[in-house]
């Protein structure tokens, strides 16, 4: 994600070179990576990892400092924390969970980090191949 595009060539009248003035280097970008839930009737949860945060997290895998993107714990802790209090709200009486694949997180784990955090009103939880998320986003 390009969190502030800057465009790489300027206008400037004929023979004279187009000058453009940035505080950072031009293709420099921080990472910020996120992981949301939304439901028919709009947003559930929201979660957001900057660069600067992602240098502090321990990896449980590692055990060192720093990771880049959602690990499958943070996926869990997410659905646990901050998903499952949202899920548990709702009036629907049986509810379905749609995610890719991604982080190689299986049905019964989505499902026990759910119930674990509240929602006891879950049918089933439907993980989506690799990248389906590109072709189904209407953006």
């Amino acid at each position: 994600m390009r969190a502030e595009p800057r465009n790489l060539k300027g206008l400037a009248p004929k023979g004279q070179p187009a000058v453009t003035k940035a505080s950072k280097p031009e293709k420099y970008e921080p990472r910020v990576d996120m992981y949301g839930a939304i439901a028919y009737t709009g947003p559930l949860a929201c979660e957001t990892v900057t660069s600067t945060q992602g240098r502090e997290i321990v990896n449980t895998r590692t055990k060192k400092k720093g990771v880049k993107g959602y690990t499958k714990s943070m996926l869990k802790k997410f659905l646990k924390e901050k998903l499952a209090p949202k899920i548990k709200r709702m009036k629907e009486k049986d509810v379905i969970i749609g995610l890719d694949k991604g982080l190689h997180i299986t049905k019964e784990e989505v499902l026990q980090e759910l119930k674990e955090g509240g929602a006891k009103n879950m049918m089933d939880a439907w993980i989506f191949p690799t990248s389906t998320a590109k072709y189904v986003n209407p953006l």
